[in-house]
């Protein structure tokens, strides 16, 4: 259904103030400790003591069977991804440091959700100008979080999300890098190292590479980047608005129209391997999303 010409976004990114001020905003709520000495306790822990630190003792010790298996999951969304290729280290380079990280993804109540592995770059050893050059990816703006959270409530328009499944793998390398071969794998031939055509987790420009790979999709599609924030993409088709927030490997899709909202999924579904969430309610975002 379209909207009344005094209440559609087409002309979003053109008068964003007065749009803005029409929406009546989520409040943002604040956490302040009671006491300065209760600071510490009362954070909560990131740090699992059965998740193993090296390569060594997730293969050897009691979770061995899962993390077999999170390991060959990481090696093979490598290889479809094309994100290596077997290589002679060329005289006068180097090759960077590699290793594995494991972490266990728990569900509410504690209880084991998923085993993941991660083959991660030691991008603290990069050299500037060897290695990587440009580093800055942007951020979502809090305040257009707020707001493309808030247009949906407002028109009553759905809100959608997804998740981009190994996201940084699909940012295609523009330095020429070489790593060290994971642990857990074998190069055939007269092979030393590993060339990185696509970027890995743990790298400067990963970040980088991958927001480049996923704006040029999204504007390949007739989306226009907001003047206001980049992270921020704008369609407008017969009257319909259009609107895709990323955040690093999260997408929230919201607009006017539902046939579009569903073409946007179906076009990211066939160039990346996304999670769809489905439908969200306005309140119903998760943390990562807000900061």
């Amino acid at each position: 259904m379209k909207l009344p010409e005094d209440r559609t976004l087409c002309a979003i990114g053109l008068d964003w103030k007065k749009q803005v001020r029409r929406i009546p905003l989520p409040l943002r709520t604040e956490w302040t400790p009671t006491k300065k000495k209760n600071l510490v306790t009362k954070m909560k822990t990131t740090v699992d003591l059965s998740e193993p630190s090296t390569f060594q003792e997730a293969v050897n010790g009691p979770d061995q069977v899962h993390w077999r298996k999170a390991i060959h999951a990481e090696l093979k969304s490598m290889r479809l991804r094309g994100v290596f290729r077997a290589a002679k280290l060329p005289n006068g380079q180097r090759a960077i440091g590699t290793k594995w990280v494991f972490k266990i993804k728990r569900k509410a109540d504690g209880s084991i959700e998923k085993y993941k592995a991660r083959h991660v770059a030691k991008g603290f050893k990069q050299k500037y100008g060897i290695d990587y050059t440009e580093t800055f990816s942007p951020v979502v703006k809090y305040v257009t979080l707020r707001m493309v959270i808030a247009i949906p409530k407002y028109f009553g328009w759905p809100l959608d999300q997804l998740d981009v499944v190994t996201a940084f793998l699909y940012g295609i390398m523009k330095e020429q890098v070489f790593c060290i071969v994971p642990e857990g794998v074998e190069l055939e031939g007269n092979f030393d190292c590993l060339e990185l055509v696509k970027a890995i987790y743990g790298l400067k420009q990963a970040s980088r590479v991958w927001n480049e790979t996923f704006d040029e999709f999204v504007c390949s599609i007739g989306f226009q980047v907001s003047a206001f924030d980049p992270c921020l993409y704008i369609k407008v088709v017969d009257g319909h608005c259009v609107l895709v927030l990323v955040y690093v490997d999260d997408v929230l899709i919201t607009g006017s129209s539902p046939e579009l909202i569903a073409r946007m999924k179906t076009d990211l579904k066939t160039r990346f391997e996304m999670t769809d969430s489905g439908k969200r309610q306005c309140d119903d975002v998760p943390a990562a999303l807000c900061g």
